[in-house]
């Protein structure tokens, strides 16, 4: 699948459009091998929720949200705290060594091009199979435990790489077809306008284009490369995503079967 700007309607219906997060989506719909799909109104993923505003919050609040999954560092939950009227019941949170990366201080050094910009991506997708192991246990621990009971909420900064690998490797979880995985990872390149435009003063994002052309949407997009450098090395380390699942996040064929069974409907 390639870093299409093209979308079905059916895939862009999964966007919702709020004021203060610009990458928030319902994951569901996704087809399996087995012919069923994600249930609705289960699983969602999204940026930072530091701007929700009171109009977000009348959108969001029929969604039930019980748990969330936080995956930015303290440094940045610190920075921009989420803003609930009505806080989840959960929220899980230390995923520290995945923000480790430092893209905009690499990018002022001398003699760096693009291709550096998706070397250093493709290394930061790379380390998330050991960096956010902990957090895809946590999240099936939950998952499990709730039993499809209120919505889960996956989401990041700027709700692409952090939250794109683990929202990808819970579809692979659930049995979802390859395709639709990457059209999941991918739909975040609707987003990019409003993500550049959340991005573009804290990250001087103009700046580093005019220094290095195209550098903002090697960061910002969703591309493909990045998910195929983290499956390389998942594959590479652990053989396939069934071991990996079951041996760095602790969910065993057994807990698959369950979660399928919370979070799958039809045949």
């Amino acid at each position: 699948m390639t870093d299409t700007l093209d979308f079905p309607r059916a895939h862009l219906d999964r966007i919702l459009t709020l004021e203060g997060a610009h990458n928030f989506r319902h994951v569901a719909g996704w087809r399996t091998v087995d012919g069923r799909t994600v249930a609705p109104g289960r699983l969602y993923r999204a940026s930072s929720l530091h701007g929700l505003t009171d109009t977000d919050h009348d959108i969001l609040a029929p969604l039930g949200i019980a748990h969330v999954v936080d995956l930015r560092s303290r440094a940045e939950r610190e920075a921009f705290p989420s803003r609930w009227t009505t806080p989840p019941a959960t929220v899980w949170t230390g995923a520290e060594g995945s923000a480790n990366a430092d893209l905009t201080r690499m990018m002022r050094l001398d003699n760096v091009g693009p291709s550096d910009v998706r070397a250093a991506m493709s290394k930061v997708y790379a380390d998330f199979t050991q960096d956010l192991a902990e957090a895809l246990t946590g999240l099936f621990s939950a998952l499990l435990t709730q039993k499809a009971q209120g919505a889960v909420l996956i989401h990041c900064a700027a709700g692409k790489d952090r939250t794109g690998f683990v929202t990808a490797m819970l579809l692979r979880a659930l049995g979802v077809i390859e395709d639709d995985v990457r059209a999941d990872y991918l739909l975040t390149n609707a987003t990019y306008d409003r993500a550049f435009g959340a991005f573009a003063r804290h990250h001087r994002l103009a700046e580093l284009d005019a220094g290095i052309p195209g550098a903002a949407r090697l960061m910002l997009g969703a591309h493909a490369e990045y998910l195929t450098s983290a499956d390389e090395a998942l594959l590479e380390r652990w053989g396939s995503f069934e071991h990996y699942l079951a041996a760095a996040c602790g969910l065993n064929d057994t807990g698959r079967a369950r979660l399928q069974g919370f979070y799958l409907t039809g045949a």
